[in-house]
């Protein structure tokens, strides 16, 4: 028996169009407003910082524009020079913050994790990652409002309980205080991710690793942290990259000795020099990604060639 198949009308043809038209265009309505917010906040920003790095131009103050191509640059690398010694003097002084505080940051939320993973009780466990997650919820500025109180010189607590007169202004005790302060907020959030990554290590590797007689460094170094290869990356890449932006902590808190890439940044914009201080910005941004890129390459190789 023949099917007789008539052709389809044009006002049929037409509404099938706009049905798939409008099928096509549905996604962008979601992913439309995060699309303007990221054109708007992050990629204009990031090429035109390229671009005024190119001139002597004071765009907060609207002073006068004048291309000079690599001088902001060349200014930067000659050796003796103001922008010289601001640039790699900050550049130090944000290594030193970030060598010392990318590790913290990784270990004490790692052995809290796994200390926290251990307990029984789900209502303890929540009760101690509530109190210990609740500093990561303040602001930078509270924090530092915090710890000023508890340094002062006179009066803080830290100074009566020890029962010595520190002034925090004053190395070494600026940079401790500074990584105290930023351990203490930022401990919760990296624990957090850690938690999360204990919970889904299927608990027949522990058992297994019980019947053959392994001990908790054992199954630590051979289970642990092979299964939390991923959160490991996260946070060691997003961790590196705050730290080579850190500059709520030093400028609040500390000193002339604690002064980072990113407060030399902020001074030469103060005082009209934005093209000098977007060129240090795109220096500093080629620092992170050669890191970032580095610790991509570390993890692939320990995959076996994957990160997963």
């Amino acid at each position: 028996m023949l099917i007789q198949q008539t052709e389809m009308s044009p006002e049929r043809k037409k509404f099938r169009r706009k049905k798939a038209i409008k099928n096509q265009l549905k996604p962008l309505m979601f992913i439309g407003p995060h699309l303007i917010f990221f054109c708007v906040f992050l990629i204009f920003p990031f090429f035109f910082g390229i671009f005024i790095s190119f001139f002597r131009w004071d765009v907060v103050g609207g002073g006068v524009r004048e291309f000079v191509g690599f001088g902001n640059y060349a200014q930067i690398f000659d050796w003796g020079s103001t922008f010289n010694r601001e640039f790699f003097e900050g550049l130090g002084r944000t290594c030193l913050y970030t060598v010392v505080m990318v590790p913290l940051l990784i270990c004490i939320p790692m052995l809290f994790a796994v200390l926290l993973n251990k307990i029984k009780s789900k209502a303890a466990r929540y009760v101690f990652q509530a109190i210990l997650y609740a500093s990561s919820l303040l602001s930078v500025a509270t924090v530092v409002i915090i710890w000023s109180l508890m340094t002062d010189q006179d009066n803080g607590l830290i100074n009566n309980i020890i029962g010595q007169d520190i002034n925090r202004n004053y190395q070494p005790y600026a940079w401790i205080y500074i990584f105290a302060l930023t351990l203490w907020s930022g401990v919760g959030g990296n624990m957090v991710i850690f938690m999360a990554g204990l919970s889904n290590i299927p608990e027949s590797y522990y058992e297994a690793a019980d019947i053959d007689g392994a001990g908790e460094f054992i199954k630590f170094w051979k289970i642990t942290l092979p299964c939390m290869k991923f959160q490991l990356l996260y946070t060691t890449v997003c961790g590196t990259i705050g730290a080579f932006n850190v500059y709520g902590q030093p400028a609040l808190f500390g000193g002339d000795d604690t002064e980072v890439v990113m407060i030399a940044i902020k001074n030469n914009i103060d005082i009209g020099l934005s093209g000098m201080a977007s060129a240090m910005a795109v220096l500093l941004g080629i620092i992170i990604s050669l890191f970032s890129g580095l610790q991509f390459k570390m993890m692939d190789k320990g995959e076996g060639g994957t990160v997963k």
